[in-house]
């Protein structure tokens, strides 16, 4: 569980913002692909306490709808939406509108796994 007393040593996961991107296809429409924004630090913390971190990341908790986590970031960020997170080999979609803290200091949104032919970026 993150913690409200959130401090920049507890960002312990690289992780990179890829926002959506619209290109033309040669035919008169519109592709849309996932380009990265920013590569930063993060607390990325599973919603189900009894997976680990290190477990859903490997793929070995995965459930029928996806493990869902909670992830806050420096409010220095800009997340505009719609949104996705690569989290080392794992793509996660933003699921959340983010929030900012009573602190003023940190964005939190929720994230969960998308399928496998949804990973379509450059």
């Amino acid at each position: 569980m993150i913690s409200k007393k959130t401090q920049i040593s507890d960002l312990k996961q690289r992780i990179t913002l890829l926002g959506a991107k619209l290109e033309n296809d040669d035919l008169g429409g519109y592709i849309s692909t996932w380009v990265p924004a920013d590569t930063i630090w993060a607390s990325v913390t599973p919603i189900d306490e009894s997976i680990s971190m290190h477990d859903s990341v490997r793929g070995e908790a995965k459930s029928p709808a996806g493990v869902r986590y909670k992830i806050r970031i420096r409010a220095a960020y800009k997340l505009s939406l719609p949104a996705r997170v690569q989290l080392r080999d794992k793509m996660l979609t933003v699921t959340t509108l983010p929030r900012l803290d009573p602190s003023r200091c940190w964005l939190d949104f929720m994230a969960c796994d998308i399928q496998e032919e949804e990973m379509s970026y450059e």
